[in-house]
């Protein structure tokens, strides 16, 4: 899951450096990987990731 964590924090990094403002990154249908993470067996590390990201830039 860390490249995953790492690109929302260089999207987020990258975005913020462009508008000069906060942003924030809103993942829409995220009932769709989490049933695919159910179904394959990682679920436990999807909800994990999706708890726990830092999606904002100071």
């Amino acid at each position: 899951m860390n490249d995953l964590q790492d690109a929302l924090l260089k999207l987020s990094h990258c975005l913020y450096m462009h508008y000069q403002q906060k942003v924030i990154i809103l993942i829409d249908e995220y009932d769709v990987p989490l049933q695919s993470a159910y179904i394959n067996g990682y679920y436990d590390e999807m909800v994990d990731f999706l708890r726990n990201q830092p999606f904002h830039q100071p």
